[in-house]
């Protein structure tokens, strides 16, 4: 992770895992990863998104943002990856100030 300042790293006893917070040097983004022994594998991409007003137009510029560009043409990512990988949830968990996308992958 040469593009990542790690921040912090701890064990946590109640989830029996290392934990390691990074910051990307480039655009100020932060990783949090988690390393245990559990066979499900997770990842989560959450991002604020704080509303100016009411119109909806914040929830409407997140999709435009998820729906690639011409270098990536794909209409909807998280579509593309249900296709393609284990039946497991995908979870959307949009809210007031943060949009979520929480993928789980089992490894058998």
């Amino acid at each position: 992770m040469k593009n990542y300042t790690k921040i912090e790293e701890r064990y946590i006893e109640e989830i029996s895992s290392n934990v390691t917070l990074y910051e990307h040097n480039k655009s100020g983004a932060r990783v949090c990863t988690i390393k245990n022994e559990d066979n499900n594998k997770v990842f989560s991409i959450a991002f604020r998104t704080p509303p100016i007003n009411d119109t909806g137009l914040t929830h409407i510029l997140e999709h435009s943002v998820l729906c690639g560009s011409k270098k990536f043409p794909v209409k909807d990512p998280f579509v593309e990856l249900i296709k393609s990988s284990l039946p497991l949830p995908l979870r959307i968990k949009p809210c007031i100030l943060l949009q979520a996308k929480t993928i789980r992958i089992s490894i058998i």
